[in-house]
């Protein structure tokens, strides 16, 4: 989303934080660009990730993977290895 006045690649909209908040929880936000030492370190440290929806083409037609498509798989695949490894529920929520 950017037009003339927004001009942010990366956001999270205040309504989706409030969302965890008013769940009793502190909303981490997670960047596109994290590297991936920062993301498993971060993923440690919280108990499940809301995955927020939007108008965003994951695969280009030239096979070209947005960043939120790549972060996401990061995060799907560390909740698979909890569970499958250790036996721990890391919750993912997606909504739209």
């Amino acid at each position: 989303m950017r037009d003339q006045n927004f001009k942010f690649k990366e956001f999270i909209w205040e309504h989706n934080a409030n969302f965890v908040h008013y769940a009793g929880s502190w909303a981490v936000p997670i960047r596109y660009t994290i590297s991936d030492q920062d993301l498993y370190a971060l993923l440690d440290q919280i108990n499940g990730v809301l995955m927020p929806g939007g108008g965003v083409t994951l695969i280009e037609d030239d096979g070209t993977l947005h960043p939120f498509y790549i972060i996401s798989k990061k995060i799907f695949e560390y909740s698979k290895r909890q569970k499958d490894l250790k036996g721990i529920d890391f919750p993912i929520f997606g909504i739209c």
